[in-house]
């Protein structure tokens, strides 16, 4: 009778060991999976952004600076880039795209033109869609970094090596 108590408590302990492991597993690829929704759209914006250069560079020529900055930093994106990078990469970009839109304020014809106005809503609807994913992101990061230190997971995390994840700021 003794034994089959021990074997029943070992079974249990082996599935809860397992399920625990699986949640751990699972959060940490939801996190994977918001930083790949991220870096999507941030790869869209800069492909729009490409675009809507194109057409600001007809009608403002000589406001090359602002241009030339945007050109600058949205060609230092990578891949490979941690999330710290990817952050900032984003507010930097975020900030020289506001001040590319206020140039149409300068030239009425550009605020008119069809091409600038369809990019210009285009980039504003992809920056919404990097703020829902960004907080999706954080909410993941937030949701895998405290079950990693809450018991029993905690036991888990440090077994299996387990680490916090950076929030994506803003």
């Amino acid at each position: 009778m003794i034994l089959i108590i021990l074997i029943a408590i070992v079974i249990f302990l082996i599935i809860t060991f397992v399920i625990l492991y699986n949640d751990l597993v699972f959060l940490k690829n939801r996190i994977f999976q918001s930083l790949s929704n991220i870096d999507v759209l941030l790869k869209q914006r800069n492909d729009e952004l490409t675009n809507l250069i194109e057409v600001v560079k007809g009608y403002a020529s000589y406001e090359q600076e602002t241009l030339s900055k945007i050109i600058k930093i949205r060609s230092g994106y990578s891949d490979e880039m941690g999330v710290n990078e990817k952050s900032e990469f984003n507010n930097n970009l975020t900030k020289e795209t506001k001040n590319l839109f206020a140039l149409a304020e300068k030239y009425p014809e550009l605020k008119a033109n069809e091409n600038f106005l369809n990019l210009q809503k285009r980039i504003t609807t992809i920056e919404n869609h990097i703020a829902d994913r960004r907080e999706n992101y954080n909410w993941c990061v937030t949701n895998f970094n405290t079950k990693i230190e809450q018991f029993p997971y905690s036991i888990i995390s440090s077994i299996f090596n387990f680490k916090k994840y950076p929030l994506f700021k803003k």
